[in-house]
């Protein structure tokens, strides 16, 4: 399927800026909203307002995760920029993987639903799925959120809660809204089409046509697209807006690992022996869970998150009242007659997953009180395990069997309900059952499954199925596996503990149920495999040609590394502008004071006209509608914005203090500019000034504050590390890459690794690049064919690099005077970098080179970032940016000034730091605009860039493809680099 608007809308965003998201690096900007990535400041601000409302409604405390926050900037975009044009439909569907938080992206869409609304009496949600147990999901999580947006919307929102059935029996004209009604519709459907036939799919397509008319729009949510007829699979082609499908998810190292039984006579043989495989995997990850404090604890702690769970479930019927029939009724019969005839040793074998009750007969009892659900023991022991049917009454009463017991009671204890099953005090470890465990439950536990009564395909009924399996809660809370997936791990590894159980492994009853299942889940997953390659400190070539081994350069290098304090709460004065802020750390109170803290807020849309600052201005009309200012509602949002951002902000008052209000806020405002055609002071332009200031005074604040403390935190060290093998300790270098490949088939993924020792070595010899400088190998280069963690270099990187190397081979070999190593330095390791002042944020740069001069016994360590002009938005804010001024180091209160004085004192030698910023070919800084303007662009260049070290990749002799290039004043960019630093 082409997504057409998805693809335009990415590369209206990403043309220009360039960013991969799929680069971890970028990931974690996305989800500090970082304005360095180039994107809106201004959908990031609006962004992080939706979720700040959708917190405060919800008493929640989330934070989105980086695809959440690109899927909600993706339709921001589409409102600002495409919505109410032609060819564009009044729908935005996404494809986002299970369990990737659709139901939290739903709830934010109808805040920013509310959002573009201007004017409404009424707004009605309609909400409806296919499945009836997704119906019960969503009224539980719905209808609370709605009720609390009631009282600030005064009950215009009316909610409708509905099957697609349900609403496929409406009267003609049903859903009628006329045009230019002051009743407004938005309609969310989830996981559309679920089980429904074509022709159910053709008429659903209709009935969303008839709602989503004039007055409304429509969202629409799905793991899956696949399965669809072809004329509903055009429509999908223009309205999927974002798409975070399960290959990216997994990808991303969410969720779990997964592992099919194999599809071969030998293993799936007949029931008893799938069953068999089924409880053997099973028990071993009870009692792997039961003893992770044993396996685990240096690592992780004493507990896995979730106790695993066996569900065998598959059934894939239409219609509900089709539950508990025929081939259903059979399978669930087949996995009783297996639990019964276990003989008292093979039950022995299975002790973790009965609770060590084994004495007795299979007992089947029922509860009268509770709708079609049944639970399993052996003779009065524990109950272990729950059958749930479409009709429990018959099935009880029809199940025949000698060695099957069965009673009815009338009272049970809660802990063993279905809907309790994710509590800790739960003892079921199996389900049996169909629809039930299917869609709309949310289950961390489920770790194995295994299929019965599985029809012909029913696509997205399957992905839903392997999706209650691969939800994951994770060893960090954060949804992703802990380690990388790593087949090659043996069980005396305590990664393995991990590993195995944060696999999901499927099973089946038969072979045809796991091959239709295995057939449909393949559109979604990819099969990959993943190697390590270890990483070696490099013999280093010094320019006399003699060799060095890392140990004995090692030390020579002076290396700092980050040392971020994570404070929670800072108190701070503000008076007349003066900033005096303390906090505790380990019980010890340290106090500070902040000079010359005056912020300049510019709002210009268009910078490039000069505006009066308004901010005298804007005082005077606070002062004159001061009686009409909403203060309590300006007040409440500083309490909430100094919280937000870990302040306690306080001014003093007659000896106390008090809370800070707007005036001492904008004490701290310098300038405030807008467009003159974008401002006009009325009352409610006003308000919403003053709630732009707030905000972004007090986020600038706790960053110069964050700045400031982090600033003070450098650790000097005595010689560069490599990351140890176990990854207790970070280092400088990395210990390993770990490659993934992907394959077209479970049998290409196997000829790779029976093959595995000589594909090692061809990737190998097919991504390195050599070099006699650089202080580890191998160094790697971009294959789009596979995956690197860490990242590859890009295009940018490879020619500096051999720019870099080929300059020094040229201009130095021979000479002993110099020695030369360079380092690329891995953010992921976060060792070397420097803290930037205004955004809290920290630069690591990608290539870190020491220069030693044995003649001045004197060291030069120079920063090099070849990622063109990422972080630098325009021309214009160049003066703005941090990354910039740090290789200016005239200067006041520069960092690496400091960091030389640090380092000096640390090595009792001089020492010098220096940055420099490479725009690759593609930046549009720097370039001749035309032959006419050579000699002005060349002097703005030389004003603007070059005495900011900022120079440009293509000012070189030869271009990487051998074709001659652009010089700037006759000179390379190494030219510029190495005259500066007076190394010839």
């Amino acid at each position: 399927m082409e997504l057409r608007l998805y693809n335009q809308i990415k590369e209206d965003i990403f043309g220009e800026v360039g960013i991969d998201t799929r680069q971890p690096d970028n990931q974690r900007l996305i989800e500090e909203y970082s304005k360095d990535l180039g994107l809106s400041n201004k959908i990031f601000k609006e962004i992080k307002q939706l979720v700040k409302h959708y917190n405060r409604l919800t008493k929640n405390d989330i934070s989105l995760r980086y695809y959440q926050i690109m899927a909600l900037y993706f339709t921001e975009k589409y409102f600002r920029e495409y919505y109410n044009k032609k060819h564009f439909e009044k729908m935005l569907a996404y494809w986002m993987a299970t369990g990737s938080g659709k139901t939290i992206l739903m709830h934010i869409n109808i805040l920013q639903y509310l959002t573009k609304l201007k004017r409404f009496d009424k707004v009605q949600i309609i909400l409806t799925t296919p499945g009836v147990n997704l119906i019960e999901q969503h009224k539980r999580e719905l209808i609370p959120f709605i009720n609390e947006l009631n009282k600030e919307y005064n009950n215009k929102i009316d909610l409708v809660i509905e099957t697609t059935g349900a609403l496929l029996q409406k009267p003609k004209n049903y859903f009628y809204l006329s045009e230019n009604s002051t009743t407004k519709r938005l309609i969310l459907v989830d996981e559309g089409h679920i089980g429904l036939s074509a022709s159910k799919e053709g008429k659903f397509k209709q009935l969303r046509n008839e709602m989503n008319s004039n007055e409304s729009f429509l969202f629409e949510y799905s793991a899956t697209y696949h399965n669809l007829n072809n004329d509903i699979q055009k429509d999908y082609e223009n309205t999927i807006v974002y798409d975070y499908n399960y290959k990216l998810f997994y990808k991303d190292g969410y969720g779990k690992a997964y592992s099919f039984q194999e599809i071969n006579p030998d293993v799936v043989v007949g029931e008893k022996d799938n069953l068999d495989a089924t409880f053997n995997v099973f028990e071993e990850k009870l009692g792997l869970f039961n003893n992770f404090d044993q396996y685990s604890s240096t690592l992780f702690g004493s507990k896995f998150p979730d106790k695993p769970l066996l569900a065998f479930m598959g059934n894939t019927v239409n219609n509900v009242s089709d539950e508990g029939k025929n081939d259903e009724v059979s399978d669930i019969s087949k996995v009783i007659s297996y639990l019964a005839n276990l003989s008292n040793d093979e039950r022995k074998k299975y002790l973790n997953v009965f609770n060590n009750d084994i004495q007795g007969n299979l007992r089947l009892t029922r509860c009268n009180s509770v709708d079609d659900e049944i639970l399993l023991s052996y003779g009065d022991g524990e109950f272990w395990g729950i059958i749930n049917v479409g009709n429990g009454d018959q099935f009880f009463n029809d199940i025949e069997h000698p060695k099957v017991e069965k009673r009815n009671i009338q009272i049970i204890d809660s802990k063993y309900l279905f809907q309790n099953i994710d509590f800790v005090e739960s003892p079921i470890t199996v389900l049996i059952g169909s629809r039930k465990f299917a869609e709309g439950w949310n289950s961390f536990r489920v770790s194995v499954i295994g299929l019965i009564n599985l029809g012909s395909s029913k696509g997205n009924k399957i992905i839903q199925i392997f999706g209650r399996g691969v939800r994951l809660k994770g060893i960090y809370n954060d949804g992703k596996r802990a380690f990388h997936d790593q087949e090659e791990l043996d069980n005396s590894d305590d990664r393995y503990v991990v590993r195995k159980l944060e696999t999901l492994n499927v099973f089946s009853l038969k072979k045809n149920y796991l091959e239709t299942f295995i057939e449909d889940v393949s559109k979604e997953i990819e099969h990959t495999h993943t190697i390590s390659i270890e990483v070696d400190p490099k013999v280093v070539k010094l320019g006399s040609g003699t060799k060095v081994e890392f140990s004995k350069y090692a030390n020579r290098l002076p290396i700092f590394n980050l040392s971020k304090k994570d404070i929670d709460t800072k108190k701070v004065i503000i008076d007349n502008g003066k900033i005096t802020y303390s906090y505790y750390d380990e019980f010890i109170e340290y106090i500070h004071e902040l000079n010359r803290v005056k912020f300049s807020l510019d709002y210009r849309n268009n910078k490039d006209r000069e505006e009066q600052d308004v901010v005298i201005d804007f005082r005077e009309y606070l002062l004159n509608y001061n009686d009409f200012i909403n203060k309590s509602e300006i007040q409440n949002l500083i309490d909430e914005t100094s919280k937000d951002n870990e302040l306690q902000l306080y001014s003093p008052n007659d000896n106390k203090f008090r809370k800070c209000n707007l005036n001492d806020i904008l004490g701290l405002v310098a300038e405030l500019r807008f467009n003159k055609k974008d401002i006009k002071f009325t009352i409610e332009a006003i308000e919403k000034i003053a709630f732009s200031v707030i905000t972004d005074v007090i986020n600038k604040l706790k960053n110069k504050i964050n700045y400031n403390i982090n600033s003070r935190n450098y650790t000097l060290k005595s010689s560069i590390e490599q990351q140890s093998s176990d990854k207790q300790s970070d280092g400088d270098i990395i210990y390993e890459y770990r490659v993934t490949k992907t394959f077209d088939s479970y049998e290409q993924k196997l000829e790779f690794i029976n093959d595995l020792d000589n594909q090692k070595k061809q990737i190998k010899n097919n991504l390195e690049i050599n070099s006699s400088y650089h202080i580890y190998e191998p160094l790697f280069k971009d294959d789009h064919g596979l995956t690197i963690s860490p990242d590859f270099l890009n295009q940018g990187e490879v020619k500096f690099f051999r720019d870099i190397n080929q300059y020094i081979s040229t201009n130095f070999d021979g000479k002993d005077n110099y020695d030369f190593y360079l380092l690329r330095n891995v953010q992921s390791l976060k060792s070397i970098g420097i803290y930037l002042e205004n955004d809290e944020g920290v630069y690591y740069p990608d290539f870190v080179l020491w220069v030693e001069d044995k003649e001045e016994d004197k060291i030069q360590i120079v920063f090099f970032d070849p990622k063109g002009q990422k972080g630098i938005i325009n021309e214009d804010t160049l003066s703005e940016n941090d990354k910039v001024n740090l290789g200016i180091k005239s200067l006041p209160e520069n960092q690496l000034v400091k960091l030389e004085e640090l380092l000096q004192n640390k090595y009792k030698k001089e020492i010098e730091v220096h940055s420099y910023i490479i725009l690759r070919d593609s930046s549009d800084f720097g370039k001749e605009k035309s032959r006419s303007t050579r000699n002005e662009d060349s002097q703005w260049v030389y004003n603007n860039l070059v005495t900011k070290n900022i120079l440009r990749l293509n000012w070189h002799k030869y271009d990487e493809n051998g074709n001659r290039s652009m010089l700037f004043d006759g000179r390379s960019y190494l030219d510029i680099v190495f005259d500066d630093l007076g190394i010839k």
